[in-house]
């Protein structure tokens, strides 16, 4: 560090302790708070959003939801299991892959059975694991996967395409697919868990 220069993990850390205590007081329905937190955040959460929607006018309404589920949601936020930003984006994320489903259900209600994405049990673990650990040991373990589990797992999870879509996308049978992702998140949550 140079002289002159502010010494970026305190600015970090104080950061960190703003955002904490904003959620704080919006779980007591603190309105400002929730005003401070927005400007504070909206830059990094639309850009996120942004990311997954691709469409600006429907990035600005996923924005709201997002801050009207931080609103409902603030009391569950634990900071002893993520940075607050974390926390943030796993919301922002999953509002935007939601709402992406719901407009692909409204424009092709009539799909075949074959082609309609259905959950299973190992979805919600990467969500879990952004949300419970630190986004630098998260990043460090998808480092680990094998590059075609890694491709499909952020693409997935982050960038919110399909099983359907990957497996076209990658030109892999479906039930190759929805293996390869499984298979790497096994992968990532025994890294994540240190085992």
């Amino acid at each position: 560090m140079t002289p002159g220069q502010p010494d970026r993990t305190k600015v970090g850390d104080a950061g960190r302790a703003v955002l904490v205590d904003l959620l704080r007081r919006i779980s007591q329905q603190d309105d400002q708070a929730l005003q401070r937190l927005y400007g504070l955040t909206c830059a990094k959460l639309n850009g996120v959003i942004l990311a997954i929607v691709r469409h600006h006018a429907m990035a600005e309404e996923v924005l709201q939801d997002t801050y009207m589920n931080v609103w409902r949601q603030a009391s569950t936020y634990d900071a002893g299991l993520s940075s607050p930003m974390t926390w943030l984006a796993v919301i922002a994320r999953n509002r935007a892959i939601d709402r992406l489903r719901s407009e692909r259900s409204r424009t092709r209600p009539f799909e075949p059975l074959d082609d309609i994405d259905v959950a299973d049990d190992a979805t919600p673990v990467l969500d879990q694991m952004m949300a419970g650990q630190d986004a630098a040991h998260l990043r460090a373990c998808l480092g680990c996967l094998e590059a075609d589990q890694q491709r499909a797992i952020r693409a997935a999870f982050l960038d919110g395409l399909t099983y359907d879509e990957l497996a076209r996308r990658e030109s892999v049978p479906l039930s190759t697919m929805k293996s390869r992702i499984r298979r790497g998140l096994l992968r990532l949550r025994a890294c994540m868990d240190g085992t």
